[in-house]
Order: structure tokens, then C-alpha cells, then sequence
């Protein structure tokens, strides 16, 4: 089965982030929520439209450049010292097979909005620019890929091969 996410349907995500001993988790309670066309408590949607919660997953809805979700109740930190974090989420499209835009994806933008208040970088969605972050994830053809979106060419690495 190939995976196309140009519409991202997030069923869970886990983050766990870990810094001198101390780990603080979160995990979405989408699973559990009612279908509703606002992504819940502690979210920023960018835009607030083209998101919603139906059947136990996050669902974008919309068209347009890249959408986001960011979480507000955790941010990642340089800091002093190292730290590990570790991102999970089951992704896959609401489109059939073969009506999936190559040019889709769908995956983590990590580091968004480094140095900004917590509501600045909550805004970070389709423009590349300065502590843009890191986007990881899938694209249409079912490729991994990991892109430095301070710049619009930013491609760093992409898989060989679809999954």
C-alpha cells in the first residue's frame, strides 16, 4: 500500500522530550474527542478552516501551501545542554489512491519559529523565512524527506524510493 498524505489525517502524536533528567510527554486525545471542526485545546491551526476532528483523527481540509497544527503547551529549547526528543504519528490521506497531488506532503516542521514568543511561532505555516524550522516527513510519491524551511529550495535529504 503506497502512503500519499496530501491531506494529513493525524491519528496520534506523541512528543517526549527529555532534557537533563527531566521528560515531559504529550500525546493528542483525538481519539477520543467528539467530530468537530476545531482541533481542541492547546492547538493553533493555521488556518483555523481547513482543519477537523472526525472519526478519532486530525484532518486537513483545506487547500492551499502548507497547513499547520502546532502544540502549545511544549516547546523545544537549545538551551545549555543536549536534549532528545522523539516525535510519532500515524499519517495517511482521506483522497483515494491515485488522486493524491504528488506535490503533497505531510510530516513535522520541527524548531518553527526559534526565538519568537510561543504565539509568534504558533503562526509559522506556508512562508519559508528566518527559524522557519526543520520539515520532515512524506510527500505525494511516498518519499521521505527532511527540508530546512528558512528557504524555499531548502531539501537537505529525500529517499530513493516510495514506501
Amino acid at each position: 500500500m503506497r502512503i500519499a498524505p496530501v491531506v494529513l489525517a493525524l491519528v496520534i502524536a506523541i512528543i517526549a522530550c527529555e532534557r537533563e533528567g527531566a521528560i515531559s510527554s504529550f500525546e493528542s486525545a483525538w481519539t477520543t474527542s467528539p467530530d468537530r471542526t476545531w482541533v481542541g485545546p492547546g492547538f493553533w491551526a493555521n488556518r483555523l478552516q481547513d482543519w477537523r476532528v472526525k472519526d478519532g483523527r486530525l484532518e486537513c481540509i483545506g487547500g492551499g501551501p502548507m497547513r499547520t497544527v502546532h502544540v502549545l503547551t511544549r516547546r523545544l529549547s537549545s538551551g545549555d545542554g543536549d536534549g532528545e526528543v522523539e516525535l510519532s504519528a500515524t499519517l495517511g490521506t482521506t483522497r483515494p489512491a491515485g488522486l493524491v497531488p504528488e506535490a503533497g506532503s505531510a510530516g513535522f516542521l520541527i524548531g518553527a519559529g526559534a526565538g519568537l514568543d510561543y504565539r509568534a511561532a504558533a503562526l509559522v505555516h506556508h512562508s519559508y523565512g528566518e527559524s522557519a524550522g526543520l520539515y520532515a516527513g512524506i510527500d505525494g510519491r511516498g518519499r521521505l524527506f527532511v527540508s530546512d524551511f528558512e528557504k524555499e529550495d531548502g531539501l537537505i535529504a529525500e529517499s530513493d524510493a516510495s514506501l
